[in-house]
């Protein structure tokens, strides 16, 4: 008999601690659902949208550009896909031939002037 009641009394514990816990711990759950709802005054603002994507973008129309004049190119100053507008500078030429070829041109000049004169 008192074997029974060991049995019993055992059994009513970890059954007590048992109940114990699972409302300890539901009560733990609610209070975290409960924590985690704020509420904020509602207020105007800019909001950015960001949109990934991929795919092909083709142009509506293309310009093959190029120098008036052949010759060594010195430096860039666009890259790829940069926004220009007429009249900007792209690049510059290496121009010591032609300077070369002006000063000739000018030499030429200065000759039949003087052939001219005389």
């Amino acid at each position: 008999m008192r074997r029974i009641i060991i049995i019993l009394l055992i059994i009513g514990g970890v059954s007590a601690a048992g109940w114990w816990g699972y409302n300890y711990y539901t009560e733990q759950q609610a209070a975290k659902e409960q924590a985690a709802v704020a509420a904020a005054a509602a207020a105007e603002q800019e909001l950015e949208q960001v949109i990934w994507a991929s795919g092909k973008l083709t142009p509506v129309s293309w310009a093959n550009v190029g120098p008036a004049t052949s010759g060594t190119v010195a430096a860039i100053h666009v890259e790829s896909g940069d926004w220009v507008s007429a009249g900007d500078l792209l690049l510059d030429l290496e121009h010591g031939v032609l300077q070369g070829q002006v000063a000739a041109a000018e030499a030429a000049v200065s000759e039949a002037l003087a052939a001219l004169a005389k």
